[in-house]
């Protein structure tokens, strides 16, 4: 049996701007469910996670005090608040108040309804085999534009995730990309967080840079690789209208 202790950060704070609906994304029906709770459900049946911590935006949580009460009162279920939308970095500090430093921490998007039990199981294998600092789920595209770039060197190890708006024309050609899931030992990665610095092109701290900075540290660092149907999100109405097909 393991000692460790197993939580997940499911970061849900996006806005829906682009999609052009009056409330958070992740409320969106799928198979007649809204996303978030579709999603939910089958993240508490993974035996080894203690508790959900949902980090929700505003108009999320008046989502979830108006419509779905009943259904967060789970025990498992924590929910916290990132007011302004300052990226995936910040967004994952509002949940480090309810994490202790012995915790493995398995972060998800919230607006990903696809991604399977056994992928997360398998990230929760792995790291108990190999014990790395942090893991990190990718996926292979034919057409990766939007995604974060997987930058490896000769020999197939992981330097770097690249954002697409950071990224040159030879690495925009790489295939391989970031999910935007990890898990991370929290012992051995929270104090990189104080040097993640704001991107000047976006104004956000990208949860992203911790991978650089690992590898900086001779933290090791290493991927899964999954289907690339399981890591869709949503950002626009035709990305959403897309996870039924």
């Amino acid at each position: 049996m393991s000692i460790n202790n197993y939580q997940i950060v499911l970061l849900a704070a996006g806005r829906s701007r682009r999609i052009g609906i009056p409330y958070s994304k992740v409320f969106l029906p799928y198979k007649n469910t809204p996303i978030i709770i579709y999603l939910l459900k089958k993240l508490l049946k993974i035996k080894k996670i203690e508790k959900i911590i949902v980090v929700l935006n505003d108009e999320g949580i008046r989502e979830v005090k108006e419509r779905y009460q009943d259904f967060f009162s789970n025990k498992k279920i924590i929910i916290t608040c990132q007011e302004e939308p300052k990226g995936t970095a910040d967004a994952f500090l509002k949940a480090l108040p309810y994490l202790k430093e012995e915790d493995k921490v398995i972060v998800l998007c919230g607006d990903t309804p696809l991604i399977k039990k056994t992928s997360v199981e398998k990230m929760i294998k792995l790291y108990e085999e190999e014990k790395p600092g942090i893991i990190l789920l990718t996926a292979l595209l034919k057409n990766p534009t939007g995604y974060g770039r997987i930058l490896r060197n000769k020999k197939k190890e992981i330097l770097a995730i690249v954002e697409e708006k950071n990224a040159s024309p030879e690495i925009k050609k790489i295939k391989e990309v970031n999910s935007g899931c990890y898990l991370f030992d929290l012992a051995v990665i929270k104090n990189l967080f104080s040097e993640i610095k704001e991107n000047s092109l976006a104004k956000e701290y990208y949860l992203t840079d911790l991978i650089e900075l690992a590898i900086k540290r001779k933290i090791k660092v290493i991927g899964i690789r999954t289907s690339y149907k399981e890591i869709k999100g949503i950002n626009t109405y035709q990305e959403y209208l897309s996870l039924s097909r």
